[in-house]
């Protein structure tokens, strides 16, 4: 069994205890001063539940929440001049997805259903190339273009995932939110039927195919499909872009003994 799996098998205090240690002297190692922690360590804090966040925004309802991030439902795509790279290149996303769908090479379909770990009424399925530092291996073989494209983000995030994400009409997914605001979600939209829409906060937009969008996912955030066919989107997350180097590395080391990710990463088949 892993260092992580042996943890959480423990009680709460304990692994919080540990996982504190751990996080303190590997940081030590890495040559990272004590001031250079003091926010990670507050998250972890927050995210064990022995401390209550001070949010920023109150439709921001992550319960891992790091402190002192700037915090808006939806962002400015062109704030992040990468992502006009992943644009220019969406016709090859799109002939890759084709071939992960019925009818073409495969027999079958490469989508699975997304984990029930979020209310779905109707279908959503997805193709997951990498979820919280783990990678699909087959997924890049059978996607290699848009697996390059993935792994070109700067700041990709080991705290996160990347996936093709595939809803059918007269599907909905019901308001959640991401576990931690210490991401940012990146939507490149390569199918968009008309009644495709999501809220994000106290904002509503709609896909429009060709189109990049990039969200908080630690606001809560509802998606609507009321038209017909799929609609597909490539998503990727990053780090938000005011955590440091430590402060990005520690949230990763943190994310591996969380229970959560252990489980979904599971579902996924990605471990």
């Amino acid at each position: 069994m892993s260092l992580a799996g042996t943890v959480n098998r423990w009680s709460k205090p304990l692994r919080h205890r540990v996982l504190r240690s751990l996080i303190e002297r590997r940081a030590r190692d890495r040559g990272y001063a004590p001031a250079d922690l003091e926010r990670a360590l507050r998250y972890l804090e927050v995210s064990f539940g022995f401390q209550e966040p001070v949010r920023a925004h109150p439709l921001q309802t992550a319960p891992n929440y790091f402190e002192g991030l700037s915090a808006k439902p939806w962002h400015d795509p062109d704030d992040f001049p990468w992502t006009r790279r992943l644009q220019a290149s969406i016709e090859d996303v799109r002939n890759e997805l084709a071939g992960l769908r019925p009818g073409h090479q495969h027999e079958g379909d490469a989508t699975v259903e997304h984990p029930p770990n979020i209310g779905v009424d109707g279908s959503w399925k997805i193709f997951v190339f990498s979820a919280y530092g783990y990678a699909r291996r087959e997924a890049y073989l059978q996607a290699p273009r848009t697996g390059a494209l993935i792994r070109s983000i700067p700041g990709l995030c080991q705290n996160g995932l990347s996936y093709f994400s595939v809803l059918s009409g007269g599907t909905h997914i019901a308001a959640h939110c991401a576990e931690t605001n210490t991401r940012l979600r990146l939507q490149l939209t390569l199918v968009a039927p008309a009644g495709c829409k999501m809220r994000v906060g106290d904002e509503t937009r709609p896909w429009i195919a060709g189109e990049r969008t990039v969200f908080d996912g630690s606001f809560d955030h509802e998606v609507w499909h009321e038209g017909v066919g799929d609609r597909v989107v490539l998503i990727a997350d990053f780090w938000h872009p005011e955590l440091t180097e430590a402060e990005r590395w520690a949230v990763a080391e943190m994310t591996r003994f969380s229970r959560h990710v252990q489980r979904y990463t599971r579902e996924l088949g990605v471990r």
